[in-house]
């Protein structure tokens, strides 16, 4: 699949839906702001290791369990516009009124794993975000699928299949993300604002288009193989 038109596609989407992706943007910085604002306070209120262990701690307890559910909430607002639906600001917190909590929580945990095993004292910076790097990679497409309706553990099952059988396509989709996401960050918050919906819209086109060409996946909630993929599920209001 060639990133380019891609690329394209989600640039023109973009267009078409600026005010609710870029407010969407802005909650969605706000809220992790918010979210990790007590292990700033502790950081800075105890300097030194302990100070910083607590703040470490604290915060990656936060991370795996807002992490999951605002990125889902932004993969569904996201997610609504690629597919020509009118996405709104509220989507962001879907996932709060949609009854399946427990499942964005689970991916966002998952992806949040190198945090974790930094916290570990045995095991070396490194070594987590090698750890980190490769978690992410292989479940690359996870909270895009847990925002269309899969559950976790469809959602980190079907990721690992699409990556493992599109792994270039992948990994030019990530290193296009990060150069994006760099360029918006050096051009301060207008530029993110900008840079982080363009990507998602990305991410969202490039894995309908490698789920709609790959073998048959699972149906959401279900244990057993269904001869249907993705485009079996829904984003809220579609």
């Amino acid at each position: 699949m060639e990133l380019g038109p891609a690329l394209s596609r989600s640039w023109a989407r973009f267009q078409q839906n600026p005010v609710p992706l870029v407010l969407g943007t802005l909650v969605v910085l706000v809220v992790l702001l918010v979210a990790h604002a007590p292990a700033i306070v502790i950081a800075y209120l105890m300097p030194g290791f302990f100070g910083g262990l607590i703040a470490s701690f604290l915060n990656t307890c936060i991370a795996m369990l807002v992490m999951g559910p605002i990125s889902g909430g932004y993969f569904v607002l996201v997610g609504k516009a690629s597919t020509g639906v009118t996405p709104e600001v509220g989507d962001v917190f879907y996932p709060l009124r949609s009854g399946r909590l427990v499942d964005f929580i689970m991916v966002g945990a998952v992806l949040q794993v190198a945090n974790l095993l930094a916290l570990v004292p045995l095991i070396g910076g490194f070594l987590a975000l090698a750890v980190g790097v490769v978690v992410t990679f292989i479940f690359s497409f996870s909270i895009v699928l847990v925002a269309k309706g899969a559950d976790w553990k469809t959602s980190l099952g079907r990721s690992k299949d699409l990556v493992a059988a599109n792994w270039v396509t992948t990994l030019l989709l990530v290193l296009t993300t990060v150069a994006l996401l760099i360029g918006g960050a050096l051009c301060l918050l207008v530029g993110l604002l900008v840079a982080m919906p363009v990507t998602s819209l990305l991410y969202v086109d490039v894995f309908l288009g490698l789920d709609s060409a790959g073998p048959q996946a699972v149906q959401p909630h279900s244990h057993a193989p269904q001869e249907a993929r993705s485009d079996q599920y829904g984003y809220p209001g579609a």
